[in-house]
């Protein structure tokens, strides 16, 4: 075991007690039935436009390998009633190692920006709790924003706030098969907003690049199956449309972003097949963008022809808790979580 591999390790503590340094219990599905689980294979076409009685949010049980799923027990997003919470403070912290640069492609497919691809798997989230000492792959990168003009601007919700925007980290868990297996995946939701906290490079290197793959020319996925060879039938000015763009990870989760911690839960995917694999956690400090990024991702071109993301956002609506609990991670006094 080398020096980086023995700075990977994970301890943990048997305390137990909230409020003191504590293991933290793992995210439980609900008790009112079975966990969904579905693998996504495919890319599939549906639309977050709420008065689409055909694919829309409200009608995605018609969306192939989804209706398992759309009235499942453990669905996401939801609404975090921060007084509601169980609360704790661990000691293990969610952080990527190793660290060092990877590199994918940033591309439009036809929902949202996002980095995939290459060899961005290298870096591997540790610290989920219940699952300290089991790696997460990183697996993309995508930004979800709400329609233009909206209050709601993040899938989740926290205490009745939203935000400009909500960025997820997926992940694979190591040896699983991802969305087709429970727990398989650990998302990581980061907010972003236009007033609230500091800027972080990472996010603003990635962000600058969105006006150069705001055009989609990729295949349209609800005329017929898509004959593209790019994986996400994406567009823009590279190899497959996409940019190649390298990316610090590490940089994502510093001590400044994780100061305040963060809840956590189970849940599923937020597009189909919605599928029930999913460890949620939600960093509790945003980040800053500019409203120039902010509206770069809104003017994005979708899958649809002449239809921007802005016109109806890419949010689902919020979902029942269903009796689940919300963990939090967050050391320090009840104040300071405002």
């Amino acid at each position: 075991m080398g020096m980086m591999d023995i700075a990977c390790v994970v301890f943990a503590v048997s305390v137990a007690v909230p409020g003191a340094l504590s293991v933290l219990p793992r995210a439980k599905p609900s008790d009112d039935g079975n966990v969904c689980i579905q693998k996504q294979e495919n890319e599939f076409c549906f639309s977050y436009d709420r008065n689409n009685e055909e694919f829309g949010p409200f009608y995605w049980f018609n969306v192939r390998d989804t209706r398992k799923c759309f009235h499942g027990v453990n669905q996401s997003p939801i609404y975090v009633d921060t007084d509601k919470v169980r609360r704790f403070c661990g000691r293990t912290k969610l952080r990527y190692c190793p660290v060092g640069q990877v590199t994918g492609l940033l591309e439009n497919d036809g929902y949202y920006p996002k980095l995939a691809g290459g060899d961005i798997g290298k870096a591997k989230l540790n610290g989920v709790p219940g699952f300290e000492n089991v790696d997460f792959e990183l697996n993309s990168i995508h930004v979800h924003i709400g329609k233009e003009w909206k209050r709601r601007g993040s899938e989740h919700v926290i205490g009745g706030k939203s935000y400009d925007a909500e960025m997820h980290l997926v992940h694979v868990r190591e040896g699983s098969q991802g969305s087709g297996e429970k727990a398989g995946l650990a998302v990581i939701a980061i907010f972003l907003s236009t007033t609230e906290g500091v800027h972080n490079r990472e996010v603003d290197a990635m962000l600058n690049k969105v006006h150069r793959i705001q055009e989609y020319t990729g295949d349209p996925l609800c005329e017929g199956e898509p004959d593209s060879g790019c994986a996400h039938h994406a567009s823009g000015d590279g190899e497959c449309g996409g940019i190649h763009h390298a990316i610090r990870p590490e940089h994502l989760l510093t001590s400044q972003v994780t100061s305040r911690g963060y809840y956590y839960y189970y849940g599923s995917l937020t597009t189909p097949t919605l599928s029930e694999s999913v460890l949620w956690q939600l960093i509790k400090k945003p980040i800053r963008i500019s409203r120039a990024q902010l509206k770069a991702i809104q003017n994005t071109y979708t899958h649809f022809p002449g239809v921007l993301i802005k016109k109806f956002g890419n949010l689902r609506p919020l979902q029942n808790l269903r009796g689940r609990t919300i963990y939090a991670n967050i050391c320090g006094e009840r104040d300071d979580e405002d």
